[in-house]
């Protein structure tokens, strides 16, 4: 893939996002993800340090915070952060 292709692709990503924010959190806010960070969490000592790309609405992070992690996120959506 040419970094064009790519350019154009992350674009439409990202305004998919910022045009549907609200909905897109809406929907996955109360999604059951507590399986895979469970399994995440394996791998992270206990109060240890997490860094969220892509966080969306923040569900994973505090999820994460609930448990004594120190967890940040950032997202490319502005509307998302």
């Amino acid at each position: 893939m040419n970094d064009r292709m790519h350019d154009d692709k992350g674009s439409r990503t990202l305004a998919y996002y910022e045009k549907n924010a609200f909905s897109y959190a809406e929907r996955t806010r109360s999604v059951d993800m507590s399986g895979l960070c469970d399994a995440f969490l394996a791998y992270v000592r206990p109060g240890g340090r997490i860094a969220d790309a892509g966080c969306g609405s923040g569900r994973d992070l505090l999820y994460f915070r609930k448990r004594g992690y120190q967890a940040d996120g950032f997202d490319g959506s502005a509307q998302l952060c």
